[in-house]
């Protein structure tokens, strides 16, 4: 009963969410108007945002396999591809639920712990925003535009956001490093559970902080980094070719930069709970374009509609696809997975084991 009634009141504030941004961004909005600016955008340009979306989907499953590499060292690309846009498109319906579906895919075809694949997920959310405030520390130094004036609430986001996700790796690194320790704090705030629901908790835990193995091969930090940037450049990429669909580089000199910088900015609207980002994104993407470029409000919530809408459509569908290919179950997928029970973790307190 008390998971259900926290599962309704998590969902019906992702509603009033969804219904706030989508009035904020909307509002005073002349229908006929963004009409005629959907009917005459070069839509050739805005599907072009697909394949973007696709390959840049395809580096993120690339780098997920080198984060799950200390747990299994020969991973499909293409299981982990399938499991990635599973993942955004359970997104796209139930917010936050696709970081469980997608261990929970992965686990089923590559027969591994979903716990431990769910502690790199927490790792690719973490790396995510890092290569956020890398971006937003460059815009602070060479951005010479109204950008802060205009979201003066993005350096707070930062400081808030690179707090948050230093203190939560150091906290995971040094329960992993110092294992035995870290287990023993664990059983001292769980004495007061059930022995069975205490014992199994300790071991998704600590199977979970598998998940953070890969920071004992400093040789593979490069190329995380390295495709943590491809990743974001086909955000970029992504954004900025539905430009020229609008109208937007022929009439306000839109570049790349200007598409960089709204990735960085719609971003933040990502972070709120809504299904796909729906209304946080056309709120966001509309208030950057018309209070940094000036771009006419109307044509820059066409764009926003535009671009969400095949976002939104060409993730969902693709996802969808894979999903049923795999006879899934949404029901299943928000289930961790917890070892046996008698599985014994392994003796190594730097390692331990699933």
């Amino acid at each position: 009963m008390k998971r259900n009634l926290r599962a309704s009141l998590k969902y019906s504030i992702s509603f009033l969410l969804t219904l706030f941004f989508l009035y904020l961004a909307f509002r005073g909005t002349d229908w006929e108007q963004l009409g005629v600016a959907l009917r005459d955008a070069k839509y050739v340009w805005i599907l072009l945002m697909v394949p973007c979306i696709l390959i840049s989907h395809g580096f993120r499953a690339l780098r997920w396999r080198i984060l799950l590499h200390p747990i299994k060292s020969e991973i499909s690309l293409h299981n982990l591809f399938s499991a990635v846009m599973v993942g955004y498109m359970v997104n796209n319906l139930i917010p936050r639920a696709g970081e469980l579906a997608r261990p929970y895919m992965l686990g089923r075809r590559e027969n591994i712990s979903k716990t431990a694949a769910f502690g790199t997920v927490v790792v690719e959310r973490i790396l995510d925003v890092w290569t956020f405030l890398f971006l937003l520390v460059l815009f602070l130094v060479f951005y010479r535009g109204p950008l802060f004036e205009s979201f003066p609430w993005l350096t707070e986001v930062g400081l808030v956001s690179a707090v948050l996700t230093v203190g939560l790796l150091v906290v995971f690194l040094l329960f992993m490093i110092r294992r035995e320790r870290g287990l023993k704090l664990l059983r001292l705030a769980i004495r007061p559970l059930p022995p069975d629901f205490a014992t199994r908790l300790e071991k998704m835990f600590m199977s979970f902080l598998d998940g953070f193995l890969f920071v004992k091969d400093p040789r593979r930090y490069f190329a995380i980094a390295m495709l943590s940037l491809v990743i974001w450049a086909w955000y970029i990429l992504m954004l900025y070719l539905p430009f020229f669909g609008f109208g937007l580089v022929e009439l306000y000199s839109l570049d790349l930069y200007s598409a960089a910088i709204l990735v960085v900015v719609t971003s933040v609207g990502v972070m709120v709970p809504t299904p796909g980002a729906t209304g946080t994104y056309h709120s966001f993407a509309t208030e950057t374009l018309v209070r940094l470029y000036d771009v006419d409000r109307t044509l820059a919530l066409g764009y926003a509609t535009a671009t969400h809408a095949v976002g939104y459509l060409a993730i969902t569908i693709v996802g969808l696809l894979y999903f049923i290919r795999e006879h899934a179950s949404i029901k299943e997928a928000m289930r961790a997975e917890v070892p046996p029970e008698g599985t014994r973790l392994s003796e190594d307190p730097s390692r331990g084991g699933t």
